[in-house]
């Protein structure tokens, strides 16, 4: 039996682990990344309070489709049903052959990206190295040097899609997943394209039902918006938070992430699979589950090195241009 002690320890090792060492810029939800090694918070939090009510399912009906003006073009970015768009580890290598013309619509799209700290290390260390914004060689691998010999943001333009952090830094998911409904009933005006993820510290109470019925209530509720779905980040040094000792984050996640690939691929949703991305396929396991790779991590807990970033970053980048009207060809 879970404990209320239980939880209140392991929630405040989970948010002080995925708090985001790295300082806001001006735009207020970018992370600047630094030379040292990063600090983690050690502010105490309390834990979340949890509603022991069992939330209602919203009540869903037959969605359609606005098709997406971009750059004065209509594109219908519906993947046909029973066949799901996925950005997961077999795209990376496409990224290459997305046409310029392509690359210029996907930027072109309003586009809404919630996130905690995994998303700012994919946004600055990734989107940003392919933006040729980050290419300090004393930092920054080749890759990135290469992308800043060109000017800022030719091609991979990045400036129309907000990255943005969740309000508070929590871990849990119901939790972020209300504040999501809230964030897009106040901004969906402004974007055309809107989704979000959570952090591998929401494993612990992630409901798949509850993420998927609120999903599609907004897709029922703003038809002329496309909403991306995603998988959970993954852990790579779970410390305790992972072993079978009444709770098992990196299960939760799995099951939690098989559901979402499961409905996605069935019920034709553009998919951005960061898990599968985080451990090439499921090849790489932590606790006898999909975790991120060792070459692909960098510290506290599941934040990805910046090679990770690059290759969640390309991921993005391919599913905005199927998003956009690409055929993939």
């Amino acid at each position: 039996m879970k404990t209320q002690k239980f939880y209140s320890l392991l929630l405040a090792m989970l948010i002080t682990t995925c708090i985001s060492p790295l300082a806001t810029s001006s735009k207020g939800d970018k992370i600047q990344p630094t030379l040292s090694a990063p600090t983690i918070s050690t502010q105490t939090q309390s834990a979340p309070t949890i509603s022991t009510t069992t939330p209602s399912s919203p009540k869903l009906a037959t969605i359609t489709y606005i098709p997406l003006v971009v750059n004065n073009k209509t594109s219908t970015p519906v993947p046909p049903a029973g066949n799901g768009i996925i950005a997961d580890h077999s795209v990376i290598s496409v990224f290459p052959n997305i046409p310029t013309a392509v690359v210029k619509d996907a930027a072109a799209i309003k586009t809404l990206f919630m996130h905690q700290s995994t998303g700012g290390y994919i946004y600055e260390s990734g989107l940003q190295c392919l933006a040729g914004v980050n290419g300090d060689p004393n930092y920054y691998p080749q890759e990135c040097t290469q992308y800043a010999v060109n000017p800022p943001y030719d091609p991979y333009d990045d400036r129309n899609w907000n990255w943005k952090m969740w309000n508070t830094p929590m871990a849990n998911a119901p939790a972020k997943t209300d504040q999501w409904v809230s964030v897009v009933n106040t901004l969906q005006q402004d974007y055309q394209v809107l989704g979000m993820k959570f952090c591998y510290v929401d494993g612990w109470n992630q409901d798949f039902t509850y993420y998927r019925d609120n999903m599609l209530e907004l897709e029922r509720t703003y038809p002329n918006k496309v909403f991306i779905w995603s998988t959970s980040a993954l852990w790579n040094d779970p410390g305790t938070a992972c072993q079978d000792n009444g709770f098992n984050s990196c299960m939760n996640i799995y099951e939690f992430n098989q559901q979402v690939r499961d409905y996605a691929k069935a019920n034709h949703k553009f998919l951005y699979d960061i898990a599968d991305i985080e451990s090439d396929g499921g090849t790489c396991q932590v606790a006898g589950y999909e975790g991120l790779c060792a070459k692909y991590y960098s510290d506290g807990g599941g934040h990805p090195n910046i090679t990770g970033s690059i290759r969640l970053a390309k991921g993005f980048w391919w599913l905005m241009a199927r998003i956009s009207g690409w055929n993939g060809n």
